[in-house]
């Protein structure tokens, strides 16, 4: 066995470890023993400890994918839980962490099937994905102890800067004060847990807390990883059902975006009439590989009944793929008609994460059709409603945000633009400033409950980062909207006024005088809405229109 001998040299023990952190990641019994060599310089409270705990993590999986040993993949996810338990929420590579601890979960399901392992990979997407949307306490707590957190997480942070001091007295001091400052902080947090509400403070939520989303039916979360991809069913009650999906890759679904993207720019340019064979392909590659196998078990283990609502929680590369839009485009086997797809036999919605789904949570080219549309809105909307119309000269960034602040609904019929590399920054354009994301979350919307934004982009994840943008339609349920209407991609202004036509008539139906629109009849209003004008509008303007939220 080869021994490994590190030595610091003039620039210090952390630049050896961050030196081997950078190497390529190696599954061989020498880049194995490596990786545990940079971990004895890590003790516990060092600040690189994570990263070199994540790494072993890494090559010891690695070697499972190689050679099959259960016990490499069990010695694998108990580095990466001491790894994320070193990293509460708020650290820079936290959602990192927890979605390799989650990916190495899925494998051992795969092999073993513990519904407990299920459990906690649900637990353990959502806390990531939920990293996007972390809200401080609230101004009812206890302040005491959240500032006491907040300075020992500064103070940590700072010590363990210094631990890696060349200056062994130094370094030597700097790591006793990390340790009885790790305690102090555990003891702040053991606080903070005993507050109401606060009981899973920085920790995973649990599984029976999550399960809430799904009252109103199961949410699919879909995840891809270079080792595999699958789905979890989370129905209203029970445990969870996991959905292999043995024939997709992470390299398929990179595939297929690229694909969608390209069939999408060529069929703009296409007359409406002229058939779209290549995006139909597309669809039932996603119906065939992806939704039929979870359709299978949504109709003989959960016992679905049809046009009962379902939640897709797309996570990682699924993000960029309409799923909604699957379809199979054949006839039944009895030539009794056309097989149906995805959105004949379900409603579906989208939601960002679990929790999001839990009770109670330039300027562009001119848009000609815009003043038509909002007449056309107001037309549908019963006469005794008090609303709010802003337009032209008035539709102003002050405007906006005082007419969000007033009134329950909102219909933005304007540009959207995402800015893919600060988030908060995506914005709608304004006549003077461009209303922001985070203008919006700032500031209290007290009303809120459902927006229809008539605009485009409104809807699409970043393909570099998917897990990480928020795009302005989840952004804005993130602000308290408990539904959210958006756009995949551009649309044709006449096909727009289709679809908002006949969604606000089905919104409308059987509405009594004095009576007011119920926001969780949104998703079943677009899904009637989009099969009422699928005769009247191309198949990738039907598509572009997706539901978010309750």
């Amino acid at each position: 066995m080869q021994t490994h001998k590190l030595t610091a040299g003039p620039r210090g023990v952390d630049y050896v470890i961050n030196e081997c952190n950078e190497l390529p990641t190696d599954a061989s019994d020498e880049g194995i023993h490596l990786r545990r060599a940079v971990l004895e310089l890590c003790p516990l409270g060092h600040q690189l400890r994570p990263r070199a705990l994540e790494e072993l993590a890494q090559a010891v999986i690695a070697c499972f994918d190689q050679h099959g040993n259960i016990d490499d993949l069990d010695t694998s996810i108990q580095l990466g839980r001491e790894t994320v338990s070193l990293c509460p929420g708020g650290h820079a590579d936290s959602d990192y962490y927890l979605n390799n601890l989650a990916v190495s979960l899925v494998s051992r399901l795969k092999y073993q099937g513990k519904p407990s392992t299920l459990d906690e990979v649900i637990s353990l997407y959502e806390k990531a994905l939920d990293n996007l949307g972390y809200q401080p306490l609230s101004r009812g707590s206890d302040v005491a102890p959240t500032w006491t957190f907040s300075e020992l997480s500064k103070r940590l942070s700072d010590a363990q800067g210094s631990a890696g001091s060349v200056d062994p007295a130094a370094a030597d001091r700097a790591a006793i004060q990390c340790r009885r400052l790790t305690e102090q902080w555990e003891i702040a947090v053991a606080e903070i847990r005993d507050l109401q509400a606060f009981s899973r403070f920085l920790l995973p939520p649990s599984y029976e807390d999550l399960q809430v989303a799904a009252c109103q039916g199961p949410v699919i979360i879909l995840i891809a990883s270079q080792h595999s991809c699958s789905a979890i069913i989370v129905p209203t009650s029970g445990e969870p059902h996991h959905v292999p999906l043995p024939s997709v890759t992470l390299a398929d679904l990179t595939n297929l975006k690229d694909r969608f993207a390209t069939a999408i720019r060529y069929t703009s340019r296409m007359n409406p009439a002229e058939s779209r064979m290549d995006l139909m392909v597309l669809l039932r590659i996603i119906w065939d590989e992806f939704m039929l196998p979870i359709v299978n078990v949504l109709e003989h283990v959960v016992k679905l009944t049809r046009r009962s609502r379902i939640w897709l929680c797309p996570t990682a590369a699924f993000t960029s793929i309409p799923l909604h839009a699957a379809h199979p485009f054949q006839t039944q086997a009895d030539r009794s008609g056309k097989e149906p797809c995805l959105e004949d036999l379900y409603i579906c919605s989208y939601t960002p994460t679990l929790s999001a789904g839990q009770p109670g949570a330039g300027k562009g080219k001119a848009l000609l059709a815009v003043d038509s549309e909002l007449e056309l809105v107001r037309k549908l909307i019963h006469a005794t409603a008090n609303r709010t119309t802003i337009s032209g000269d008035a539709a102003t960034r002050a405007g906006a945000l005082e007419a969000l602040q007033k009134n329950t609904w909102v219909h933005l019929a304007c540009h959207g633009n995402q800015d893919r590399t600060q988030p908060y920054n995506s914005h709608f354009v304004m006549k003077d400033e461009h209303l922001t994301l985070l203008g919006i979350m700032e500031r209290d919307i007290p009303y809120a409950e459902f927006a229809f934004l008539s605009a485009c982009y409104t809807a699409v994840g970043d393909e570099e980062r998917p897990n990480e943008v928020i795009h302005l339609a989840a952004g804005l349920q993130f602000s308290r909207f408990r539904g959210v209407v958006g756009m995949l991609w551009e649309v044709d202004g006449a096909v727009a006024k289709h679809v908002v036509e006949a969604f606000y008539e089905h919104m409308s139906k059987d509405l009594k005088d004095g009576g007011v629109m119920d926001c969780t009849k949104a998703a079943w209003a677009l899904n009637r809405a989009t099969h009422a004008v699928k005769m009247k509008v191309p198949l990738e303007q039907k598509m572009v229109f997706i539901h978010i939220g309750v």
